[in-house]
């Protein structure tokens, strides 16, 4: 009888440890879940509603949304010439030659623009470039036509584009990047104008 007690006391001593452990195992599997859930979550946080602003530091990002192309243009909320059409400055006509890019407004060595794409990929976090990996980022700088520097930056993508997850903080400091690290040589042809535009497309690997 005495060891049928024992027995029974162990057994239920067991079925107790079990039942602590189970808890616990739902607790910590409980928790776990929350964290994918949170991480998910900020993984597919999507930025960039139009008309809304986004500031990072001194930079103050702006969202222009066209609805009939589902186009973001992401611009520094100063930028002057989103739609302004690229013209002479003294208010004449631009040649047929500066219009058709048959006569060059700026030269740079090939350094220069794959130091602009390694800005980029830079400024990615490990989990942006997940994110956005094989896909394509519309970069437009525009250059001042007197220093030859960075005047204003704009990027373009689509609204189901991964790179609506970027961060605003990571596009801010490409912008900073590009105005402090990028300039060109201006042509005198290109001097004439009132701002001088280069766009190209950076495909994230």
């Amino acid at each position: 009888m005495e060891q049928q007690r024992n027995t029974i006391g162990c057994i239920e001593h067991f079925k107790g440890n079990i039942e602590k452990l189970l808890v616990m195992k739902t607790r910590i599997i409980t928790s776990f879940i929350s964290i994918l859930f949170v991480f998910a979550a900020n993984a597919q946080t999507k930025y960039y509603q139009k008309g809304n602003t986004y500031q990072s530091g001194n930079t103050v990002l702006k969202t222009t949304i066209n609805e009939k192309t589902r186009n973001i243009i992401l611009s520094d909320v100063n930028a002057r010439f989103l739609d302004v059409p690229m013209a002479a400055r003294d208010g004449g006509f631009m040649s047929d030659d500066m219009e058709m890019g048959r006569v060059a407004a700026l030269s740079s060595p090939p350094e220069t623009f794959t130091r602009a794409n390694n800005i980029i990929t830079e400024s990615l976090s490990s989990q942006s470039k997940r994110l956005t990996k094989g896909r394509a980022l519309v970069v437009r700088l525009v250059f001042n036509p007197d220093t030859g520097k960075v005047w204003e930056v704009w990027f373009g993508f689509d609204l189901d584009s991964p790179f609506t997850y970027v961060t605003p903080e990571e596009y801010a400091v490409m912008m900073t990047k590009f105005k402090n690290e990028i300039s060109v040589t201006i042509t005198p042809e290109g001097r004439g104008l009132n701002y001088i535009p280069c766009t190209w497309i950076y495909d994230s690997e």
